[in-house]
């Protein structure tokens, strides 16, 4: 028994110790793998307007299926631009970011009096920066949800983003990878963002803001669509609103450029006016005149009025000052059914009624019958053309 012992020991001793050294280069060779694809940190911006520093946000580190795998890392936004850096050996490369803290409301220019919570999935493989801001808001559920239903992750994203700026009529705008976009940069993808971002916060307090949100991703997880007419009827409400603004001069580039300037930074916002009105999709009319249509025995010389149904693109209401043409000038006066238009100088219109009213001196000729229009180069914010029927009227 002794010497079978002597025998097996030092063998049985030799194949446990070359069978955990075995495993033990496996292991190595396993975790040398994951480092390879694994990130050491993970920064971008957060972005309402811009969150300010001290803001706390979340790394969680998600499986395929967007699942949390327990791994979450936390870290604070650097300074007043949102900026931001999270450390942390995330290994899948799929993330979950949440950021909750005070931020700058680019429409009222000052910052927000309560925290608003953000959040992002991103493929960290695609992206070697993140942004959180509301478009990577909104796609969040319904991202899950089609992932859940077999999509991919980068089809999932790109359906979920073209779906949400359907919501607010935007169509055949390119934005790219959501967690890339960036209010202070110029392009496209920026602009969209800044005027979703302005239109959900309007004169909202933070509170009513993060209930929009939630009603918006709730609604539209499942089918891709906003079918609640009443949070469609909010969404055009607060667009009005930034109408409103605008004939204030109260403007959200020039809120957001200060911003940017007083913290050192050179930002250039983007062209994003000419997407916060999509939601607007009605014409303007001509709800009256000054003189009315068939009007007889107007003086040679007076005030002309024209009152639309909303508020006009101000530099769009322009008269002919250079020939006798009726290719310029969006209001003409024609003596021969518009074969040819009166050239007028020196006329200047006084604007009113919020930029709805608008009236200038025009002399004419007696006892000569003129027909008047506005052409379709007259639109309103929204860039819809007006919709007038020429009148006439006869002077003295």
């Amino acid at each position: 028994m002794n010497k079978l012992n002597t025998f097996f020991f030092p063998t049985i001793l030799a194949l446990t110790l070359g069978l955990m050294l075995s495993c033990s280069a496996k292991d190595e060779n396993s975790s040398s793998g994951t480092s390879s694809n694994s990130s050491n940190s993970v920064n971008g911006y957060v972005q309402k307007g811009p969150f300010i520093q001290g803001t706390v946000i979340t790394v969680y580190e998600l499986d395929s299926n967007l699942l949390q795998t327990g791994k979450a890392f936390i870290g604070t936004i650097d300074d007043n631009t949102g900026t931001f850096k999270v450390r942390g050996n995330v290994v899948s490369p799929y993330v979950e970011l949440s950021a909750v803290g005070y931020y700058f409301n680019e429409v009222s220019g000052s910052l927000s009096t309560a925290p608003l919570t953000l959040q992002a999935l991103s493929d960290l493989t695609d992206n070697s920066s993140v942004n959180v801001n509301l478009m990577t808001h909104l796609e969040k559920k319904r991202v899950e949800y089609l992932i859940d239903a077999g999509s991919t992750f980068a089809a999932a994203k790109t359906q979920a983003q073209t779906e949400i700026m359907k919501i607010f009529n935007i169509e055949n705008v390119s934005l790219g990878s959501s967690e890339t976009l960036n209010i202070s940069k110029s392009g496209d993808g920026n602009a969209v963002l800044l005027a979703i971002s302005a239109i959900l916060q309007s004169d909202k307090t933070e509170a009513e803001l993060t209930e929009l949100l939630s009603t918006i991703n709730t609604d539209i997880r499942t089918d891709g669509t906003l079918d609640s007419t009443t949070t469609k009827a909010t969404l055009v409400t607060a667009m009005e609103y930034l109408k409103t603004l605008h004939i204030a001069n109260v403007t959200i580039r020039d809120n957001i450029e200060g911003r940017y300037s007083n913290l050192g930074v050179s930002a250039t916002i983007p062209a994003f006016e000419s997407y916060a009105y999509k939601l607007d999709t009605t014409a303007p009319t001509v709800d009256n005149t000054t003189p009315s249509d068939s009007a007889t025995g107007v003086t040679q010389s007076f005030n002309t009025s024209v009152s639309f149904s909303e508020i006009m693109d101000k530099t769009t209401i322009t008269i002919n000052t250079s020939d006798t043409s009726c290719s310029s000038g969006t209001f003409q006066f024609s003596a021969d059914n518009f074969d040819t238009c009166l050239k007028h100088t020196n006329v200047t219109f006084t604007v009113s009624n919020s930029d709805k009213t608008f009236t200038a001196m025009i002399g004419f000729a007696n006892s000569t019958t003129y027909k008047f229009r506005v052409t379709s180069g007259a639109i309103d914010l929204a860039g819809n053309s007006v919709s007038m029927t020429a009148i006439s009227f006869t002077t003295q």
